[in-house]
């Protein structure tokens, strides 16, 4: 979605969720991602903060991913899906 969390018209399996930029609030991401309910969500658009700040999106849009039976993960590493 990069810059916008306009809602997609069909499912989606894996969403590529707009966690931090100057425009978003966290809950707006959360709201976001429980509205779409992929299987899994990783986050984007996230350069503008630092490391405490990612960590805060991860645990907040992890905890909610996981009360919703989704997976929220940060890519490190190329994942297979």
């Amino acid at each position: 979605p990069g810059d916008s969390l306009d809602a997609p018209d069909r499912p989606v399996d894996v969403l590529a969720l707009p966690a931090a930029a100057p425009w978003l609030k966290i809950g707006e991401a959360m709201d976001f991602m429980l509205s779409v309910k992929p299987r899994l969500a990783f986050p984007t658009h996230d350069a503008i903060i630092n490391d405490l700040g990612k960590g805060l999106a991860d645990r907040i849009l992890g905890q909610a991913a996981e009360q919703n039976d989704m997976e929220y993960l940060r890519l490190a590493d190329p994942i297979e899906i």
